[in-house]
């Protein structure tokens, strides 16, 4: 999305969020996840992650912890939005299982490739 490697994109998006957390998998890095702000005057938060083929193989492990962390951002954000390649239907049907709610896709990033903007409002 961002036009950069994905080690220097990881690293830029741990350095600029809120908070950054890895889930794993017998101590191996199944995925690295945070939460980015979207400014300091405004409550819109911008999650995002990384995962690796292990968040597949433990896939109901990996579901079971999501609502509990997307609930805990929306009671301290009253949006939480970012974008997905709309490539990635893993990761569209993911954020559709959550909740989110996905926008049709448009260009977006250095390349206008095909991405959603994904949104959830706070109750």
């Amino acid at each position: 999305m961002t036009g950069l490697p994905g080690p220097e994109a990881l690293r830029r998006s741990a350095t600029v969020s809120r908070e950054t957390w890895a889930g794993t998998v017998d101590g191996v890095a199944a995925c690295v996840f945070g939460l980015g702000m979207g400014s300091m005057l405004d409550d819109v938060g911008r999650p995002w992650m990384v995962g690796t083929p292990l968040v597949e193989r433990h896939s109901m492990a990996f579901l079971r912890r999501n609502r509990p962390m997307i609930a805990r951002w929306l009671e301290e954000c009253r949006i939480l939005e970012n974008w997905v390649d709309a490539r990635h239907a893993v990761s569209r049907r993911w954020l559709n299982w959550l909740g989110f709610r996905l926008d049709r896709p448009a260009p977006h990033g250095p390349w206008s490739m095909p991405f959603h903007r994904f949104e959830m409002l706070a109750p």
